[in-house]
């Protein structure tokens, strides 16, 4: 998607170019082509004009013939070195179908991987094959030349001024062509400067593209915290408050629950005076983990036993000690212990 949009711009870009300018950087020529015979001892310069190939041995004379030759064009053309036959090797390459995203890159890393060479000693190109989404693989086809046998070739062009950019493998049927980085690529005046100051200015643009969201989330997520911050007090003494409501109504819900297990001991009172005949007077009353005694005189005790019985309050009433009569001779003295609540189940 990058690539599609800095083609775009570049075709923008053009559009603002002068007519007259168009038309003088169209008669600027496209390519030279320098043939290497099959020793690699010579050369041909093939221009893309309209004059006819010259051979060049690379030797002192011819190094100066060919840097004249080169020296008569006013805008020197971009120059490609076209390699013979046997020099160029290829294999298949299988990638991760992320790498499809930088595929030269990957192969400059895992070069010394996939050949007996390391990235630095050979120009390589590649054409993708296959894009298997179902298995996640990238297949490629890698070309390479090693660099060794061709090292005294380019010192000898560099020598006669022909900044080579790249090597053709093929020529001229259907050339492949090896981007090259062993020498520096000529200077190409204004023209590549624009060339250049478009391609800074795509990806300024781009880096704003974007960073901006970046920077905007940073900023209000840097704006939330400072509203979190300056609540957080006001929350921590909610949180406390919240805190203490709950202790206490942990504390109501225990005394309710002991309340509940071991009876009211008002209610209890309440209970007895109203089953209690009133010829019956209590001497002492006790009342410890649910468990109720009452002691006392009543004129007829043993009918005690079934009005308790008969209330849903208690459970299990029986006498705690004999029945006696009173030393006054009026009523009987008694003692009975019984449960709290309702009968058991």
């Amino acid at each position: 998607m990058l690539a599609e949009f800095l083609s775009w711009w570049l075709a923008r870009l053009s559009e603002l170019v002068p007519a007259w300018l168009q038309r003088r950087l169209a008669t600027v020529p496209r390519e030279t082509v320098l043939v290497a015979d099959p020793a690699l001892r010579a050369v041909t310069l093939t221009p893309a004009g309209a004059d006819p190939p010259a051979r060049f041995a690379l030797d002192a004379h011819g190094i100066a013939a060919l840097r004249a030759a080169l020296g008569a064009s006013a805008r020197p053309a971009s120059i490609s070195l076209a390699l013979p036959a046997g020099l160029l090797l290829e294999r298949q390459v299988s990638l991760p179908l992320a790498a499809a995203r930088d595929p030269g890159g990957v192969l400059r890393f895992e070069m010394d991987r996939l050949t007996p060479f390391n990235a630095a000693d050979v120009v390589f190109g590649w054409s993708i094959r296959q894009r298997d989404r179902k298995r996640g693989r990238l297949e490629l086809a890698l070309w390479l030349i090693p660099t060794a046998p061709l090292r005294p070739l380019l010192a000898a062009l560099a020598d006669a001024g022909a900044a080579v950019h790249s090597v053709l493998e093929g020529w001229p049927a259907a050339p492949r062509r090896l981007p090259l980085s062993l020498t520096a690529a000529p200077a190409d005046g204004w023209r590549g400067s624009i060339r250049r100051l478009s391609l800074a200015g795509c990806a300024l643009l781009a880096l704003a593209a974007v960073s901006i969201p970046f920077l905007r989330q940073s900023l209000a997520l840097a704006a939330t915290e400072a509203r979190i911050a300056a609540l957080r007090p006001r929350a921590n003494q909610a949180a406390a408050l919240r805190q203490r409501l709950s202790a206490a109504e942990a504390g109501g819900a225990a005394v309710a629950r002991e309340r509940a297990r071991l009876a009211d001991p008002m209610d209890t009172l309440a209970t007895l005076t109203a089953l209690l005949p009133d010829d019956t007077h209590l001497t002492q009353l006790s009342l410890h983990e649910g468990r109720l005694e009452v002691s006392g005189l009543s004129q007829a005790a043993a009918r005690l036993i079934g009005l308790l019985a008969a209330s849903p309050a208690l459970r299990n009433p029986s006498f705690a000690a004999p029945v006696t009569r009173a030393e006054t001779g009026s009523g009987e003295m008694f003692s009975i212990r019984a449960e709290l609540g309702g009968p058991a189940r």
